[in-house]
């Protein structure tokens, strides 16, 4: 219809019959919405001209020259078989235009064939791309994400450079993009770049809110230097400086090449000529987003050392700051993120990459500003105000969780105020009151009571029996003392509760304590209450604590650590103010162990006095002067006064020493907190959880852990069980001797005490164990894996009412033959409780049969000296033997061998009697001969002799491991000094340390660890 009415408009007669009309679908398509004009014209001079249709999207450019060039001569060009797809001016095209270059075209009619095509065969409505429909260089660098579309209204190829690793496509375009908002062009943004493995920084921004524009931003590649400020100018002069000594591989983090490449994107509002052209163009109110690209790279995009410098993904973040929450140091982290990602690489080629790209395994310098981003945010700041915000939100948000389940933490601001005090002695009037400034300090302190600890206070007797007490300040940059409660267990230490004081002043100790009584539960200390408090604690020979303990709790009794108060005594004869020659030593710290372990009052009072009178003492009057002050403390420190006190068997601190080991080396693996906020973190959370694990692990009949065996019924079956009887009081059991047959002792597991020697402190004892065996009594003092009712009681005191109820699941797999051995029952197991004559007989401290068993000591005392006499006498007799059989061999043989054997044992001897001690000549006779008796084993790949040398438990733990001692790497640089009033100083600590084994350094004269 079209055809024949601009026939008629122009007199041109058209026979449509004579037509042919052709759908052809292999033909170049159109990849924007401007260039439709020139792909019409020249399908047409193709089929008219019977050109093969050899031209692309790229080759507009050149198109359009060309349809000047005929344009301006009046005659149609040919199209060339392989067209330039350099980009030239038009006005120097058509300057350089010669006739001789222009090919004719004849014979050209309207009337010749022509091909239709069928405009919806593009792939586009009106213009609009999907991703597919884009060319190949566009597909490179836009994201393949299916909800972004493109309207492509510019495309021009530009010059590539040719280079080892150089981009393989080099352009520029004006594209619109559905985008509507700034968040949307900024996730585009960073889409593409992750698909382009580019990285663009932003050059300026613009105002938004104009007219026309919503979201502006220009950006150039970030290998392009900037105009540098005079801050980075001194800067990079620094950096110059230092790659010159470095001249192989100073240039290896160099990026700036002065990439011209650059990108602007635009998010306009449509205009009214806009608006009314949408009729034809509706891209125009659906694509408002324009992007200007000019992707000319001048260095390699894809190489490892590009992709070195690429902006790290928000994705890798995420995963390295799980790793943070983990407990992963940025080391520990950064060596498991790349396992992961090799193990998670389809093949080596692909690790090798996702290894060099840094948008997916982040330098460790990277790694590291990521942890102190982490740790910031989490923690807060490591000093002031901003500090104590921060924990005062964590502490309340801690308080507000666990206070149905007994968790409560309660913090004192640390706090420095300046005073003004008027001096009013000169009451002149014409004179001026003198002002002197004076700082008062609020020290800070964070008290902590975990659910854990609250259902040790109600349900372990112990509790109530002997705390321990002991502190630590190396936890943190600033030292802050950390101290711990804590109680024995059959199964380990437990603790009651923790807090952290800025100084280790009396005054602040003390206010730590009221305060850990505001945070402990009302039935603290097995039902004492907080004012009553335990009925013994067990400390180190500190001041600072015996002073504030006391006047916390008036009514309990204080031990000193039998260790601790030796060892005191040690550093005070080692003195060199105190003039104790090397000689005496040795003599008097003998004198002073021998006071401390008397059995009883009277023979402590006679040692006391012989000490007193001793030559060697009347040699220092310094020393008979602190004899006479230690012995005013006798009772905290003489083994003879704590007979009648429940101390389960302990006369050190050790549980408390291993409870600051385990938060050393478990909680805060050996190296120092930040700040405050993630030692909180450390005690409810970490140490919580290791005693939980560790609690749960005994309930399920896991014994991972070591433990002592005298809490696991050593000697036991030496006791014979048949003889066993009830007693007239309840829960008590006649018990019959290991040795004499006819005697017996009074033995209650329940309580666990038994009026033995060894037994009568609540200590675990061979009577309490055959009882337990016997009859499957709950005991407090032994690990049994029989009774079902014992396990559930501590995977409730470790977890509360979370744990499993069911006591069938801790029934163990003999429980058939336990039950008919015991004649028990699975569902009449009772639990432990505060209630019952028995407790309030240990309340009493055992005081009610104290009597009873002092008689039984002293009998017992009789018997065990009688008994050593006895054996002395018999060894005697043996030795004697022993001599007359080597005289004998001697004279008989006449041996040169034995001879000499004989000679240096004789030597030796002699040695070890004159100048060495008893502890010496014992352990000469101990090794005496201990090659010839041993069996031959291989370990290791490796012939070994003998049994394995034990060791100390601690010790292990105190070994060197080079310059570092295993201690992780601390904050490099000394605090800020800050006149703040909430910032804390820094307490000084000692320079080094001493050798820990006492009998070592007493042996070899030298002073003990610890300062005092």
């Amino acid at each position: 219809e079209f055809l024949q009415k601009r026939g008629e408009t122009e007199n041109v007669p058209i026979n449509l019959s004579q037509w042919a009309f052709v759908n052809e679908k292999d033909i170049p398509k159109q990849y924007n919405s401007g260039d439709c004009g020139v792909f019409l014209l020249q399908y047409a001079k193709c089929f008219v001209g019977k050109f093969s249709m050899n031209f692309t999207q790229e080759d507009i450019h050149s198109i359009r020259n060309d349809m000047v060039k005929e344009l301006h001569s009046n005659k149609l060009m040919a199209i060339p078989e392989k067209r330039s797809t350099n980009c030239t001016d038009v006005q120097s095209n058509l300057a350089e235009i010669n006739d001789s270059d222009i090919e004719v075209i004849e014979n050209v009619t309207v009337e010749s064939k022509i091909k239709t095509v069928d405009a919806t065969d593009s792939g586009s409505d009106c213009g609009i791309l999907a991703w597919e429909n884009l060319c190949e260089s566009l597909q490179t660098v836009f994201p393949s994400h299916e909800k972004y579309t493109y309207v492509v209204e510019l495309f021009q190829n530009t010059s590539r450079e040719s280079f080892d690793g150089a981009p393989p496509f080099s352009f520029s375009c004006q594209v619109r993009i559905n985008l509507n908002n700034q968040g949307e062009a900024l996730e585009w943004l960073d889409k593409m770049q992750d698909h382009s493995l580019t990285t663009y920084r932003i050059t300026r921004t613009f105002k938004a809110g104009c007219s026309r524009v919503l979201y502006k931003t220009e950006r150039h590649c970030q290998h392009f230097r900037k105009k540098l400020t005079p801050k980075q100018i001194s800067t990079s002069a620094m950096t110059k400086s230092k790659k010159a000594k470095r001249p192989l591989t100073g240039e290896l983090r160099n990026k700036k090449t002065q990439c011209s490449s650059k990108l602007t994107l635009t998010i306009q509002i449509p205009t009214k000529k806009q608006r009314m052209a949408a009729k034809f163009k509706p891209y125009l109110l659906t694509h408002t987003t324009v992007l200007n690209l000019e992707f000319t790279h001048n260095h390699p995009i894809t190489s490892a050392h590009a992709l070195g410098f690429r902006d790290i993904l928000e994705d890798t973040k995420e995963h390295f700051y799980e790793l943070f929450e983990n407990g992963h140091s940025p080391s520990s982290a950064r060596h498991a993120y790349e396992q992961m990602l090799y193990i998670q690489s389809n093949t080596e080629m692909d690790a090798q990459e996702s290894l060099a790209d840094r948008a997916k395994n982040p330098l460790l310098t990277d790694i590291c500003r990521l942890f102190t981003k982490w740790r910031e945010t989490n923690y807060g700041a490591d000093d002031g105000k901003e500090l104590f915000e921060k924990l005062q939100e964590k502490v309340d948000e801690y308080n507000a969780a666990n206070n149905e389940i007994g968790g409560k933490a309660m913090l004192q601001w640390y706090e420095q105020t300046s005073e003004a005090d008027i001096d009013n002695t000169d009451t002149e009037a014409d004179e001026e009151p003198k002002h002197k400034k004076r700082k008062r300090v609020n020290p800070m302190i964070l008290a902590i009571c975990t659910p854990l600890m609250a259902r040790a206070h109600k349900e372990v007797c112990q509790a109530g029996e002997i705390v321990f007490c002991d502190s630590s300040s190396s936890m943190d940059r600033f030292n802050t003392s950390l101290f711990v409660l804590s109680t024995t267990t059959a199964c380990s230490g437990i603790p009651l509760a923790v807090f952290m004081v800025s100084d280790e002043t009396e005054e602040t100790v003390w206010q730590a304590l009221e305060l850990v009584k505001q945070v402990l539960p009302s039935f603290a200390f097995f039902g004492n209450g907080t004012q009553t408090g335990p009925a013994v604690f067990m400390i180190d020979d500190s001041v600072v604590e015996r002073t504030a303990l006391l006047k916390s709790w008036p009514s309990a009794r204080l031990l000193l650590c039998t260790f601790h108060f030796l060892q005191r005594q040690w550093t005070w004869l080692h003195n060199g103010q105190n003039k104790i020659t090397n000689a005496d030593r040795l003599s008097l710290i003998k004198d002073v162990r021998s006071l401390t372990y008397c059995k009883t009052e009277s023979a402590l009072q006679t040692q006391y006095k012989d000490l007193l009178a001793s030559a060697t003492a009347k040699k220092y009057p310094n020393f008979i002067k602190h004899l006479k002050e230690i012995w005013e403390k006798r009772f905290s420190w003489a083994h003879c006064y704590r007979q009648s006190l429940l101390i389960r068997g302990n006369h050190t601190n050790n549980y408390a020493e291993a409870g600051i080991k385990i938060i050393k080396e478990m909680v805060f693996c050996r190296v120092k907190a930040y700040n405050l906020v993630q030692m909180f973190y450390f005690i409810i959370e970490t140490l919580e959880l290791y005693y939980k694990r560790k609690l749960i692990s005994i309930a399920n009949s896991r014994l991972q852990t070591y433990i002592a065996l005298r809490f696991q019924g050593i000697n036991a079956k030496e006791v014979c069980k048949d003889s066993i009887t009830h007693s007239d009081q309840e829960g008590w059991y006649k018990v019959p001797s290991r040795t004499d047959r006819g005697k017996f002792y009074d033995t209650n597991v329940a309580i666990g005490v038994c009026t033995c020697l060894q037994g009568k402190d609540g200590s675990p004892c061979a009577h309490q164990a055959a009882v337990v065996l016997t009859y499957g009594d709950n005991s407090c003092n032994f690990v049994t894996m029989m009774s079902a009712a014992a396990k559930r009681n501590l995977a409730k005191l470790a977890l509360g009412k979370n744990a499993k109820d069911d006591v069938a699941f801790y029934a163990s797999i003999n429980q058939k033959q336990i039950e008919e051995r015991f004649t028990i029952q699975v569902d009449e197991v009772k639990e432990q409780t505060m209630e019952g004559p028995h407790w309030d007989l240990m309340r009493a401290g055992a005081m009610d049969f104290e009597p009873e068993l002092d008689k039984e000591n002293k009998e017992q005392a009789s018997n065990t000296d009688l008994s050593k006499e006895n054996q002395c006498n018999d060894m005697c007799a043996r030795l004697d033997q022993v001599v007359n059989t080597l005289k004998e061999k001697l004279t008989t043989s006449c041996d040169p061998q034995l001879m000499s054997g004989v000679e240096k044992f004789l030597t030796r001897f002699e040695k070890l009697s004159e100048h060495q001690s008893l502890a010496k000549l014992s352990s000469a006779f101990h090794q005496f001969g201990w090659e010839m008796g041993t069996t031959t084993r291989i370990q290791g790949g490796q012939i070994r002799h003998g049994k394995r040398i034990p060791i100390q438990a601690t010790s292990a733990g105190r070994r060197r491991t080079g310059l570092s001692r295993g201690k992780g790497k601390i904050i490099a640089g000394r605090p800020v000094k800050s006149s703040m009033k909430h910032s804390m100083p820094v307490r000084r600590k000692a320079k080094g340390k001493r050798q820990h084994s006492l009998i070592t350094n007493i042996q070899q004269g030298l002073q003990n660890a610890g300062k005092w």
